[in-house]
């Protein structure tokens, strides 16, 4: 997810060696919005309000994180990993640095999913740095071949941080003073991407999923700088949850499908593609922008199969003209769909997907929150678009027999 406003200040040189547009906002993040259920709330709502900070970035440390980019002709050894991390503990595997922060590492299944609660496992013991960076690069290896076949992995590493830690507010403060430690700023957020050190901050204890998705904003941001938030986030937040190698639905359907079966709302897709609507949006509408991002992706995952999402991804990509014009004529193109044939499968697809037992407890929190903003974000908004009702059956005219002609003609 795009975190934006938090990293608002960069200097001329600094955006055009980050080869990022002035407009841009130079921090991507898993931020957390009041979705992630009354746990995390709970947790989020006991952490002592001075560890978070909101002011930009001064140029001097933006500067200072820029400075920590490090690449393969870099002299790495445990001297420079303790003054990144604080801790000597690495592994140096291109395009990766994973690094580890002093926290332990929970006992606790190592999966491509999100932590809802906390989720341990009596009897097997804690993942290594080792694991962890195998369950990275394996998931690299897929995503690259299937998307990212541009991203040079002999020219800058991609820097992983790793904090392990309680499940609780103890671990989520100690995560949160090793933000401010590596990057001068905490936010609402167990995992983020910051380009200008092209790194992963994550706090393990949230869950796998969070990390890939974190490691697909990485990816997209080397591989296809100039990427519209629609694809960036919707890519990320696709792998984020996958079961026996397939995107596998999340909480992020919630919010989409309450909307039509409560309002018969659904934003169009066409409109979808312009990214100063996330900008422009507010949590409550962030937080279902980011959910259709989701499911316009899993949509053509799932109808029209993965090789066409990957063809999405690299046409508009090496298109000279990046528009979000541009943008709908390839997935009508690729689709072989007109626009409004388009919105109809979508919504009908939302429909009739079904939210997984794990996440259906967060259903009445994120209803009540649609429920007291619905008329701002979908209106306001102008993301509106009416669910057409079914038609009524017409009834089949009456077919008189033969013999019934015959007496009314007496």
């Amino acid at each position: 997810m795009y975190l934006r406003n938090a990293w608002p200040i960069l200097t001329a040189a600094v955006k055009n060696r980050l080869k990022m547009d002035a407009s841009s906002s130079n921090g991507y993040g898993l931020e957390y919005r009041g979705k992630g259920g009354a746990f995390l709330k709970n947790l989020f709502n006991g952490i002592d309000s001075e560890i978070f900070d909101d002011t930009p970035l001064t140029v001097d440390e933006v500067e200072t994180i820029c400075q920590r980019r490090l690449n393969s002709a870099s002299l790495i050894d445990s001297s420079l990993v303790f003054g990144l991390s604080g801790n000597k503990t690495f592994l140096l595997s291109p395009p990766f640095i994973f690094m580890q922060g002093t926290a332990k590492f929970l006992a606790m299944p190592l999966k491509q999913e999100k932590n809802l609660e906390l989720e341990t496992e009596s009897g097997i013991a804690p993942p290594s740095l080792a694991e962890y960076g195998s369950f990275m690069i394996k998931s690299y290896e897929i995503l690259k071949i299937d998307y990212f076949n541009k991203f040079n992995p002999s020219s800058d590493l991609i820097s992983v941080y790793l904090l392990g830690g309680r499940y609780d507010t103890e671990g989520l403060s100690n995560y949160l003073k090793f933000c401010n430690r590596v990057h001068f700023r905490a936010h609402k957020r167990v995992a983020y991407y910051m380009p200008a050190d092209n790194s992963i901050l994550a706090w393990t204890s949230s869950g796998g999923g969070t990390l890939i998705h974190e490691l697909v904003h990485a990816l997209v941001a080397n591989d296809y700088p100039e990427a519209p938030q629609w694809l960036n986030e919707g890519l990320a937040s696709l792998y984020e949850e996958v079961r026996e190698d397939k995107p596998f639905n999340n909480y992020r359907l919630i919010f989409v499908q309450r909307a039509l079966l409560e309002y018969k709302v659904c934003i169009k897709w066409i409109d979808l593609l312009e990214s100063e609507k996330y900008s422009q949006a507010d949590e409550m509408n962030y937080n279902m922008l980011c959910a259709y991002s989701r499911y316009f992706c899993k949509f053509i995952y799932d109808k029209y199969g993965k090789e066409t999402l990957a063809k999405l991804y690299k046409q508009c990509r090496d298109d000279a003209v990046n528009t979000s014009t541009r943008q709908s004529e390839i997935i009508m193109q690729l689709t072989g769909k007109t626009e409004p044939e388009l919105q109809g499968e979508w919504q009908q697809y939302i429909l009739n997907e079904k939210v997984p037992a794990k996440w259906r407890g967060l259903v009445n929190e994120i209803e009540e929150d649609i429920g007291h903003e619905h008329k701002f974000i979908f209106i306001k908004s102008e993301i509106r678009t009416e669910l057409k009702p079914e038609p009524k059956p017409v009834p089949a005219p009456e077919i008189k027999s033969p013999d019934s002609k015959k007496k009314m003609t007496k």
